[in-house]
């Protein structure tokens, strides 16, 4: 792959690196905004009535069963969460990142190696460049087709799989804590309607904790892939960078070898064109000469 292709190629990743962290920095914003909002002290001093009424005993024990039933529910949807994180986590995205660093490193060699090469071709310029040392320019091309070869098969698709997966992620966040704060919501609402205790302070302490829990696992985990959409964005920059540097060298050395065979081809005309003018006077003292030789022989 040409280097120009590469760097459209990486211009376009780096650009769906920051889509997803402007999503992943939304998740983190919405989870901040309920962790730890929810407390055993917002439903313990709740007041209960003295005489229990029948139809608020129906009521209240609705409600206590409908919160058991939105727990199942959440735990389903911690369930599904975990099946779409897994293949962003730790391992998997660190043997991705790991590849893009061996596509950096070898970029960086790449780069060392024709700068001493240049360096050593620029201080043994002979007047004509040959076409083997163009020949050996282009296997830093054939590199850095090695480079895009790593690129397309980890580096692509993860962005590629991540962009598609965080709006995932980010939906059943939210659907996970709607449904959590619908629960504490009920226990509160039925603690106010049941007389006796039906253990809604224990059940609204037990959900708030595991609830806070939860949402501490949720941003650990984006702040994991946030991690690592920062560090791909820094390698890709920098393989960028060795690019444009790489390109440079090589038309600066290309101007240089354009310059030294004009030089040449402007030697060698003027090579010929003394040469020429040597014909031309030795053509001339011969017309010359034999015009006073022909001037003795017949004596006029």
């Amino acid at each position: 792959m040409q280097l120009s292709t590469q760097n459209k190629v990486n211009s376009q990743q780096i650009r769906s690196l920051g889509k997803i962290q402007s999503q992943n920095k939304k998740i983190q914003t919405y989870i901040a905004k309920y962790q730890g909002k929810y407390v055993l002290r917002d439903i313990i001093d709740l007041p209960k009535p003295m005489i229990q009424n029948k139809d608020y005993l129906e009521e209240g024990t609705q409600k206590i069963n409908q919160c058991i039933s939105l727990s199942d529910e959440c735990a389903a949807m911690i369930h599904e969460y975990d099946s779409l994180m897994l293949p962003l986590r730790g391992a998997k995205i660190d043997s991705v990142y790991k590849q893009q660093q061996n596509a950096s490193l070898l970029c960086n060699q790449e780069l060392a190696s024709l700068s001493r090469y240049l360096d050593r071709k620029g201080s043994n310029l002979s007047l004509v460049y040959y076409s083997d040392k163009y020949v050996f320019k282009k296997s830093y091309f054939e590199v850095f087709a090695k480079v895009g070869d790593i690129n397309e098969e980890y580096t692509d698709p993860a962005i590629e799989f991540i962009s598609e997966r965080i709006p995932q992620v980010h939906e059943v966040i939210q659907r996970y804590v709607n449904t959590t704060i619908e629960s504490l919501r009920l226990l509160k609402e039925a603690k106010v309607v049941l007389a006796n205790d039906y253990g809604e302070d224990d059940m609204y302490e037990k959900i708030a904790l595991n609830f806070n829990k939860q949402l501490t696992i949720f941003s650990k985990q984006i702040e994991d892939v946030t991690n690592f959409n920062t560090n791909m964005t820094d390698r890709l920059n920098e393989d960028m960078a060795i690019y444009k540097d790489i390109v440079k060298m090589l038309q600066n050395d290309n101007s240089i070898e354009s310059y030294r065979h004009k030089e040449y081809m402007d030697y060698r005309k003027s090579l010929k064109q003394a040469e020429n003018d040597k014909v031309k006077y030795f053509q001339e003292t011969l017309k010359n000469y034999q015009k006073l030789i022909s001037k003795a022989v017949n004596g006029k």
